[in-house]
């Protein structure tokens, strides 16, 4: 009766260890390609007129989020004063944010019309009232990414990137 085996064996799965080089490149080509169809999605709305941009924008933020990454400049100064990240994985972070964004503004201006777009206006608003906005979604956006995304009081949160994709939601 001793020999008798009365669970289901387990089997131990040894991944290999991967390179910090490998590590790196992973973050960062995740990096690049969230930042890049977010910026893509917002650019091709925008200059596309369409009125559902900040839905556009969230929703796209929203999914890009699920595979990692902080697809913002500011996102990665926050997580950096947080300490979750240091100087240099900042700086390669904001090097690959700005490439992927100007790489897909630049395929976004190019797949809509030119001649259909229209310039668009603060609708009758100072600039200074849309900086005020901006800063103020930004904070919102950092704020909720810092308190779902790296809390360890969120261990197994599983909407985060629903949340933070709600917060770019902010009013035009």
């Amino acid at each position: 009766m001793a020999d008798v085996v009365t669970g289901q064996p387990t089997s131990v799965a040894v991944a290999a260890p991967q390179s910090e080089l490998g590590v790196a490149t992973r973050k960062y080509v995740v990096e690049f390609i969230g930042a890049f169809f977010l910026t893509l999605v917002v650019v091709a709305s925008v200059l596309s007129g369409s009125v559902f941009t900040p839905l556009a924008a969230g929703a796209a933020l929203m999914v890009m989020i699920y595979a990692g990454g902080h697809y913002n400049p500011a996102v990665t100064l926050a997580a950096l004063v947080r300490g979750r990240i240091g100087i240099r994985d900042a700086v390669a972070y904001w090097v690959v944010q700005v490439v992927g964004g100007v790489v897909a503004a630049v395929i976004a201006r190019a797949a809509v019309n030119p001649a259909a777009v229209k310039t668009l206006t603060l609708s009758g608003h100072a600039e200074a009232a849309a900086a005020v906005v901006e800063l103020l979604f930004t904070f919102a956006l950092c704020y909720v990414v810092l308190n779902v995304a790296t809390s360890k009081d969120q261990p197994r949160n599983g909407f985060f990137g629903l949340a933070i994709g709600f917060t770019r939601l902010e009013p035009c």
